[in-house]
């Protein structure tokens, strides 16, 4: 990106970047996986150099990374991506973003496929209570977390709080079509 105006900055940092993720995308689709990986972390380099390392837009770059680590089935390498980009929505976005909650539930799934069963708990539950905060105990947008931690519990060998919140779950009110996750 060139650093002459920070307007044509923005725009061809933007264009370059739309075009490094669009060439990742399509090394991937070839099965070309080193091509796909080079360009996405230049993706990431070059947004982090225009907007600095707390950005949104750097958030997103470092899941995409983390999600081409997991479809390349390498989960531990996946992780460290996926906490950065938890950690940089968790300063920018307040409790109870649906952006910000999907992010936790995503590392906690991820926590949980690495074995980490106690690390993966600790994020439900603290998704849980940012979603309760934010949107009430009563919103329907805690039943998918609820499930997917109910299933934490009861693998876990906890069926009696696993069996709770699944009841729980069952009991919230349905979501309206179109509302979302």
């Amino acid at each position: 990106c060139t650093r002459r105006r920070r307007r044509s900055r923005t725009r061809l940092c933007g264009r370059s970047l739309a075009r490094l993720i669009d060439l990742a995308t399509l090394e991937r689709a070839r099965g070309r996986d080193a091509q796909a990986e080079a360009a996405y972390r230049k993706a990431l380099a070059v947004t982090e150099n225009a907007l600095g390392p707390n950005h949104r837009q750097v958030a997103e770059r470092l899941s995409d990374l983390a999600l081409f680590e997991l479809g390349r089935g390498r989960p531990a390498d996946a992780e460290p991506f996926l906490r950065r980009a938890l950690a940089a929505k968790e300063k920018l976005l307040p409790a109870g973003n649906a952006e910000l909650d999907a992010a936790i539930n995503d590392f906690a799934l991820l926590e949980e496929s690495l074995g980490k069963d106690s690390e993966a708990e600790k994020l439900y539950q603290k998704a849980l209570e940012l979603m309760e905060r934010a949107q009430g105990r009563d919103s329907p947008a805690l039943a998918p977390t609820l499930g997917r931690y109910a299933h934490l519990l009861r693998r876990t060998g906890n069926g009696a709080r696993a069996d709770a919140m699944d009841a729980r779950a069952r009991k919230l009110p349905r979501r309206k079509e179109g509302s979302g996750r």
